[in-house]
């Protein structure tokens, strides 16, 4: 629905990393060895802010000042020699982003990168270490590109900007939240949108539809669509004024009240978003900013997306999730269907509504939930997702792989699904974050 050369809710496409080699040429060993390094770096899916090869102070200076000026995300030391400690650490101390210190296994190389180590720890830095021996370049680079996108996804929190339209619902009272300490803790922006200037979008969308019934064909072409025209052409004109007012105000998500706030205001289910594959915001369901960052996380580490749902019940170790609809991008081979829902009796009873509904693919998924008064704590729990269920909500059926201790741990209604084993990713994230995970 929106112009395909516009990123989806994603600031910057890759991540940047600084790579920085650490050393003096003093043999044509040390020389491959650089080389080695080099080639390595690029073979990283980001764009890479090369510095030439440093040892004295000042050019170690000047350097980190050149590549903090580019907006770095992470910085790569690559350290050829031993002797060469407190280099690292000037350079751990002295930059704003994650550093990682790749060692090789010569001339005493990872020596002096373990005390640089241990060092930039105590300090309290965002720092890792890394072993680079011959034969073990897939491994590095499949590490380093792991690290890389857990620091681009810390940069991209503190660049992203959510909206708020409406409060959250108000049967979601482990969701609140202070947007000081979201900005102090993660980084993200919440502005308050008064629904005001969002009708003023929605009357310019109104008043100028010649292109609805377009959207419509497409759709319709795309998916299988279970829904009349009168209702598609509302659905798309309100994701069409969400997505303006997105671009007007630079945001990356907007969290939409639907149940008490913007169904029954304007009848209508305001996530139909998730059906437009190149939706330029990211919707978040019931104004639950929280869980939007859990997804915004989810796109940023993996640039997938992901499933929120409510905890139904969990029987015979199965968890049952269920929510109104969910993301295009999460459907098994396309099959997506754009079904007719009544929405529920809490909310406008009888009201027919629009909804994407993906078949998700089974397979091996990551349950996640940040929470706590300060966002101190992370729910993290391995599942198999076995079966989606369209008839009526959309339903995921997840084989946990410890229930006993899901339930004992259990922090919320809202939980959001992630495919594959995002573990390793999360792990790092909530340890450079100041989060203690509890795992299930």
């Amino acid at each position: 629905m929106k112009d395909n050369n516009k990123q989806k809710y994603i600031l910057r496409p890759k991540p940047r990393i600084g790579f920085l080699p650490i050393g003096c040429l003093k043999n044509k060993d040390l020389e491959q060895d650089y080389e080695r390094g080099k080639k390595l770096i690029y073979q990283l899916d980001a764009e890479i802010v090369e510095s030439p090869l440093v040892w004295e102070q000042p050019d170690v200076l000047a350097n980190i000042a050149e590549l903090q000026r580019a907006d770095i995300d992470l910085l790569v030391q690559y350290v050829l020699h031993g002797m060469s400690a407190e280099q690292q650490t000037l350079v751990g101390v002295k930059t704003d982003v994650p550093t990682v210190l790749l060692a090789l296994p010569t001339n005493y190389s990872f020596s002096s990168c373990a005390s640089a180590f241990g060092a930039l720890r105590e300090r309290g830095c965002k720092v890792k270490l890394l072993s680079l021996s011959p034969g073990e370049e897939e491994d590095a680079v499949r590490d380093l590109i792991m690290i890389a996108r857990v620091a681009y996804t810390m940069s991209e929190l503190k660049r992203t900007r959510i909206g708020a339209l409406g409060g959250i619902f108000p049967n979601l009272p482990a969701d609140q939240y202070h947007r000081d300490i979201v900005a102090d803790k993660l980084g993200p922006q919440i502005i308050h949108l008064p629904i005001s200037v969002f009708q003023e979008f929605l009357k310019q969308r109104q008043n100028n539809d010649s292109g609805i019934a377009k959207e419509i064909v497409k759709l319709r072409d795309k998916f299988k669509v279970e829904v009349d025209d009168s209702l598609l052409a509302k659905a798309i004109c309100f994701h069409l004024a969400l997505g303006d007012l997105a671009d007007q105000k630079r945001l990356t998500a907007i969290a939409l009240e639907c149940h008490t706030e913007l169904t029954p205001l304007f009848d209508i289910n305001p996530c139909f978003g998730f059906a437009d594959p190149n939706c330029t915001y990211l919707p978040i369901c019931e104004g639950d900013v929280i869980r939007g960052i859990n997804m915004l996380i989810v796109s940023f580490l993996t640039g997938g997306d992901s499933y929120i749902g409510d905890t139904i019940f969990v029987k015979d170790g199965v968890l049952t999730l269920a929510h109104c609809g969910s993301s295009c991008g999460l459907a098994k081979n396309g099959n997506v269907v754009i079904k007719e829902q009544l929405a529920p009796s809490h909310v406008v009873e009888g009201k027919r509504q629009a909804m994407c509904m993906p078949e998700i693919s089974p397979g091996e998924v990551t349950l996640m939930r940040l929470h706590g008064q300060y966002l101190d704590q992370f729910h993290l729990a391995l599942g198999k997702l076995t079966s989606t269920d369209m008839n009526g909500r959309l339903n995921v059926h997840i084989d946990l792989h410890n229930p006993c201790a899901f339930l004992k741990h259990i922090c919320g209604n809202h939980y959001v699904i992630a495919k594959g084993d995002l573990r390793p990713q999360l792990t790092l994230l909530c340890d450079w974050s100041g989060i203690k995970i509890t795992e299930t």
